[in-house]
């Protein structure tokens, strides 16, 4: 009884020698994989990979002497100011507790309301527009990099779409560059690793039509809300006079506010400074931000050869496998066949 135990144990050294014995049929079937693998590899070529890596190019100098004018006015209007809040003006009538002074009528427009343009400012506005989701999700799905119809549903073709996003990105190609002296201005690259060159190509090539359109309609709604903020500014400060002038006894100080109100009705600072802005590119069709520079993109190309020797490997290593197991399995229920007790 005990023998017949023993017997029945499985032994290491059975499974060696199984092995070992069969080693000529273990080998056929691990060359027979790889064969076949190579020939389907072969027959059916991968599709070539790319690292892809375009240039973002801020505007040039010349392009940027174009916001000179409408910065300078800026500026001046800044300077006008400071020298307002730190004078000490007297107030239009000594009986309203300094509440309403001659620098509201003159100091109407509030100059950090608008932001100077420049070529760093443009080229940031760009790349956040790069970053925003929405608009390379457009591009994905007008290009149609990822087929709809291979996913199951729109959850599935979504989570493609983020990972692809993903893959994009924004690289520094040239840190820290001198810019008017003192300030430093990073410039950036695109990356992703891609199959297809002219729809890459074509890809950038709307990317960088629509953001430039997105900072340009930024620009302009952003300047014509500070118009319009200002404008409200100007309505209750004329709202405020009449409030005094209806309330004020002494002659003199009625006029003086009469006075003060008809400035402020006659001021052009406002349209002075719409007047500035409308010669600024940002009206033009040909207004730039930044540009992807798309014919200058570099493709290196990625190395395939050893995807595909990685790929032999590993099925040559896993028809190795197998056939070990199911050979040993085989052999092993062959050999103990016998000591399993029949059902009567």
């Amino acid at each position: 009884m005990v023998k017949k135990q023993k017997d029945t144990e499985i032994n290491i050294k059975d499974i060696f020698s199984i092995i070992f014995s069969n080693k000529l049929k273990i080998s056929l079937v691990v060359f027979f994989t790889i064969i076949i693998t190579y020939f389907l590899q072969y027959n059916n070529p991968s599709t070539p990979e790319f690292l892809a890596v375009t240039k973002i190019k801020p505007i040039s100098q010349f392009e940027e002497s174009k916001y000179k004018s409408y910065n300078n006015y800026l500026k001046s209007m800044a300077e006008r100011n400071n020298i307002l809040k730190t004078s000490s003006l007297p107030s239009l009538k000594e009986n309203y507790s300094e509440t309403f002074k001659i620098n509201n009528v003159f100091n109407l427009v509030d100059d950090s309301f608008f932001d100077k343009i420049d070529k760093k400012i443009l080229y940031n506005l760009f790349l956040t527009k790069l970053i925003d989701t929405k608009i390379i999700d457009n591009a994905i799905k007008k290009f149609n990099f990822l087929n709809k119809e291979k996913y199951k549903n729109n959850n599935e073709y979504a989570s493609a779409i983020s990972i692809m996003k993903s893959s994009i990105k924004l690289l520094p190609w040239q840190s820290k560059v001198k810019y008017q002296d003192e300030e430093l201005i990073n410039y950036f690259t695109i990356e992703m690793r891609i199959d297809n060159k002219d729809e890459w190509k074509k890809f950038l090539l709307y990317i960088n039509e629509i953001l430039n359109l997105e900072v340009k309609d930024y620009l302009n709604e952003s300047f014509y809300k500070s118009i319009e903020d200002q404008e409200d500014i100007e309505k209750y400060i004329i709202e405020d006079i009449n409030e005094l002038i209806k309330t004020e006894k002494n002659i003199s100080s009625k006029e003086s506010l009469l006075r003060n109100k008809l400035l402020i009705e006659r001021n052009q600072e406002l349209d002075r400074l719409k007047k500035v802005f409308q010669k600024t590119p940002i009206i033009s069709d040909n207004f730039s931000s930044a540009a992807i520079l798309t014919e200058s993109t570099e493709y290196k190309a990625l190395n395939l050869e050893n995807k595909k020797y990685k790929r032999l490997f590993v099925n040559g290593f896993t028809s190795l496998i197998i056939s070990i197991i199911l050979l040993v399995f085989v052999e092993l229920h062959r050999k103990y066949k016998s000591y399993i007790p029949k059902k009567y």
